[in-house]
């Protein structure tokens, strides 16, 4: 690689922990090489948020924007929390999910808006207060 120049990009929504783990990499290599962080703020602050969420509950439960930004914050969750299901609306989730839980988190993607999460939130909390019908 001697005389050739190296480019490390990173998508806007990307995964912000497997860059900082690339970078890590090249930098502990001592390649001559300029690392310029492309990401948005948003999805680092949005991804430690979620990570730190997912690290405390039981569950977590993403509502998925159907995009990049989505599937970026499920792979940092399922870092720390195995039990992380992608919904794409409220009605998508189910009871066993919840069985046992103390803690759930409810995260988005980066583009799911505060008051869908709110829904969510609601609707969560209806099923918690509901009993499941008898089959």
């Amino acid at each position: 690689m001697e005389g050739q120049q190296v480019v490390l990009v990173g998508q806007v929504t990307g995964n912000t922990e497997t860059f900082r783990e690339v970078i890590a990499r090249i930098e502990k290599s001592a390649m001559p090489i300029k690392i310029i962080k492309t990401m948005c703020s948003d999805s680092y602050s949005r991804q430690e948020v979620a990570v730190d969420l997912a690290a405390k509950a039981d569950v977590v439960i993403l509502v998925d924007d159907a995009g990049d930004g989505a599937q970026s914050v499920f792979e940092v969750c399922s870092r720390v929390n195995e039990r992380v299901y992608r919904v794409g609306s409220k009605e998508e989730i189910r009871t066993e999910w919840l069985d046992g839980v103390n803690k759930l988190a409810i995260v988005g993607g980066i583009l799911v808006p505060e008051w869908t999460i709110q829904d969510v939130a609601r609707h969560v909390r209806l099923m918690c207060a509901t009993p499941a019908p008898a089959e």
